[in-house]
């Protein structure tokens, strides 16, 4: 099931200053994800809305992902969490995804579509498992 969570302003800086969602977030589970967005995002309206169908429906069934979200637009750090995210992690759309199995980042997306946002645990599951 997918259980989310708002980052904190807190928690935001700290992934501005580390560059990366902290280690503890990225651990919370074994299958993790970072919804970053801005709040005017038609994209994010549309991943936000599965997102919370899903949580409140206890889907998948199957899998537990951590999913953590931040409009990054709403925060006093703004400009150096959007010069992070552009620079660092370059990326410049929204929403934009991270992808953690056990702590480590295994892919990266943008809007995408329930389904590709469980698949994408599953195959990256399925290759961390096997070695590759």
């Amino acid at each position: 099931m997918i259980q989310l969570h708002q980052l904190t302003p807190e928690q935001a800086e700290r992934t501005v200053v580390e560059q990366e969602l902290p280690a503890e977030m990225r651990r919370v589970g074994r299958f993790t994800a970072l919804v970053a967005t801005q709040d005017w995002c038609p994209d994010w309206h549309a991943v936000s809305r599965w997102l919370e169908c899903h949580a409140s429906n206890g889907r998948p069934e199957d899998i537990d992902i951590t999913v953590f979200t931040v409009e990054y637009n709403k925060l006093d750090c703004f400009e150096s969490f959007l010069e992070m995210k552009e620079h660092i992690w370059q990326n410049h759309f929204v929403p934009y995804i991270r992808y953690y199995v056990d702590g480590e980042l295994v892919d990266e997306s943008n809007s995408v579509s329930a389904d590709a946002f469980v698949t994408t645990f599953r195959h990256s599951a399925a290759a961390c498992d096997s070695g590759l």
